[in-house]
């Protein structure tokens, strides 16, 4: 357990870091108010813990490690963002109504979080980065 202090100080760092969680987050408390958004920002958590048991199960390694994987994820992620940066260029301006929209909730929290490219990179980075128990690869 020597290294717990430094994991969770990278962890808090990058969690808290800038990435279309944190980002999205806090627009829409901003749209909604802090209340309104608490569904969302739970369905972030547990989307955020569905990454990490993807990554630390070893599936992304697995993935990865097919011969041919990594050019297809980096395109697939590439064209994702492209359609979501052409969404936010094309996105019609707030007006008065958007007091009367919903805010994003439970799902579509845990949704981000499990298509949010930095949490897999993030969870990557930590689990690769750090021993916590030594000599006891299931704890």
């Amino acid at each position: 357990m020597e290294g717990l202090a430094g994991f969770l100080l990278a962890g808090i760092a990058l969690a808290g870091s800038p990435g279309p969680a944190t980002l999205s987050l806090a627009a829409a408390g901003a749209a909604f108010g802090a209340r309104r958004v608490m569904l969302y920002l739970v369905g972030l958590g547990v989307g955020m813990i569905g990454v990490m048991a993807i990554t630390a199960s070893g599936v992304v390694g697995l993935l990865l490690a097919l011969p041919g994987a990594l050019p297809v994820v980096t395109l697939a992620a590439a064209a994702y963002f492209v359609w979501l940066a052409w969404r936010i260029a094309t996105a019609p301006p707030l007006t008065e109504q958007a007091g009367q929209r919903q805010p994003p909730g439970f799902s579509g929290g845990v949704a981000l979080s499990l298509i949010n490219p930095k949490g897999y990179a993030a969870m990557a980075a930590l689990f690769s980065s750090f021993v916590l128990v030594r000599n006891q690869p299931a704890l």
